[in-house]
């Protein structure tokens, strides 16, 4: 997989906000060419142990992971993650980076780990617990198809006049990103 230098600037700046934390065990295995270092190739296998994962600011901390991860030169594949996501459990599987990748991200999310990540006005409103799965498609280059679905169960939002939601109403949300 060949990167211009300027993508490879961009992902070299994406990872220096990259934080990780905890217990990584496993092999690693690299073979890099010093005549033709754009033919390296990567073998690792890492069991996650506690482990805390954040890829920029812009994202959320997933904290107290446990599982299995693969990476080769192309993508990283998860085998399956436990761990705990916007406040509640979550669990990732799939692959990441390479095109025709989807990781699924299915979990619980608490209002309170919303103010966590996103500390906007009025999100005081909202409490409680519901589910959700994200899938994340890798279209290629930077882009990615982002899906989000929750019946919102479990989460209420104190809203005036009637507007607001009870935590056992069922309210389906959908979110689909391209970017």
């Amino acid at each position: 997989h060949v990167r211009s230098r300027r993508q490879r600037q961009m992902c070299i700046r994406d990872r220096d906000k990259t934080k990780i934390s905890g217990e990584l065990k496993g092999n690693l295995d690299l073979t890099i060419p010093i005549m033709d270092p754009d033919k390296t190739k990567v073998d690792a296998q890492f069991d996650a142990y506690d482990t805390s994962f954040q890829f920029s600011p812009n994202h959320p901390t997933l904290m107290h992971a446990d599982g299995k991860i693969k990476i080769n030169e192309k993508h990283v594949e998860i085998e399956k993650i436990n761990g705990k996501l916007l406040g509640g459990s979550a669990t990732l599987q799939g692959g990441i980076g390479a095109k025709g990748d989807i990781l699924h991200v299915n979990g619980k999310f608490t209002g309170q780990g919303l103010r966590d990540f996103l500390p906007l006005k009025g999100l005081h409103r909202v409490q409680g617990v519901a589910d959700y799965a994200t899938q994340i498609h890798f279209l290629g280059g930077d882009l990615l198809d982002v899906n989000v679905q929750s019946q919102l169960q479990g989460l209420s939002i104190d809203l005036p006049n009637g507007m607001g939601k009870s935590a056992s109403q069922k309210t389906p949300l959908s979110v689909k990103l391209i970017a």
